[in-house]
């Protein structure tokens, strides 16, 4: 029996590790994703977002609002979004802004449904 429990053991452990090792990557990836969409609407390449730009991509671009859905965000209120992902109040998002914002975001939207 010792064998058997050092076994399960053994073998919760590396589920354990696999685990955050997946989950570190879904991130990492999640990461990538975001800078991807920051450099799409970031127009004029000035390293920021403003509201304006915000709202042209998600009003000119379905796929990039199917994206963000696919991703647990939800584009249909720019505003809010923008609000939202302007932690420091500028007037403009930056890019660190950006992903920590939209991972923020989701994780909130993620308990949200797991509380109701």
């Amino acid at each position: 029996t010792s064998v058997f429990v050092e076994c399960a053991m053994h073998s919760t452990q590396c589920n354990r590790e696999i685990l955050i090792e997946e989950k570190k990557n879904f991130e990492q990836g999640h990461m990538r994703h975001m800078h991807n969409i920051f450099q799409e609407i970031d127009i004029d390449r000035s390293g920021s977002m403003t509201f304006e730009e915000l709202k042209s991509w998600l009003v000119s671009s379905v796929a990039l609002q199917e994206y963000l859905r696919a991703l647990d965000l939800n584009p249909t209120d720019t505003l809010t979004l923008f609000e939202l992902l302007d932690e420091d109040g500028s007037g403009e998002i930056g890019l660190q802004e950006f992903c920590h914002g939209c991972l923020r975001l989701r994780a909130e939207a993620r308990a949200f449904d797991l509380h109701c």
